[in-house]
């Protein structure tokens, strides 16, 4: 962490460009410990930063909201456990920016679309979840500009179901 703070204090190059806000970043964590230490880098340096691992965060609502941080999550699955859910909707409530990240991209279509419908049919508000695979991601990777939505300008890839796409069966 010292050298980390030291490198983010010199200001040189990408940490740079996170420090003054023009990059965003993404700090993997795997335990509470790792979230009160990314948490305490970003608001030292005001970092605009996207958390990565982690799936039990609704401990720390209250400090992921006053950061203003968003929760870049691994792909839902039919064994994800009841705990997750739990946590995901609790972020969702406090208005938490969250998105899915992709292991590998053989099918992740397929996986993002699925983990947004897996959301809606635990509870979570279907807008927060469709967006949760689209603009609110575009946006968490700094290309929200450019994709994310479908708008006039923006680049966009249009995909028909048979049915709603946030039920698993279309």
């Amino acid at each position: 962490m010292r050298a980390l703070r030291e490198r983010f204090e010199a200001g040189q190059g990408a940490l740079g460009e996170a420090k003054s806000g023009k990059l965003t970043t993404s700090i993997a964590i795997s335990s509470p410990a790792d979230l009160g230490r990314a948490l305490t880098l970003t608001g030292e340096f005001g970092l605009r930063t996207v958390i990565r691992g982690g799936d039990k965060h609704d401990e720390f609502v209250e400090e992921l909201k006053a950061a203003n941080v968003a929760i870049a999550m691994a792909p839902l699955g039919l064994a994800t456990n009841e705990r997750t859910y739990n946590s995901i909707k609790a972020l969702a409530e406090a208005g938490i920016p969250m998105a899915f990240g992709i292991a590998d991209s053989g099918n992740a279509a397929a996986t993002l679309r699925e983990s947004a419908a897996l959301m809606v049919a635990a509870g979570i508000d279907r807008a927060v979840a469709w967006k949760a695979v689209t603009s609110t991601a575009a946006k968490m990777v700094g290309a929200g500009d450019r994709i994310g939505r479908v708008a006039t300008g923006l680049d966009a890839d249009l995909v028909l179901w048979s049915g709603d796409p946030l039920l698993i069966s279309s």
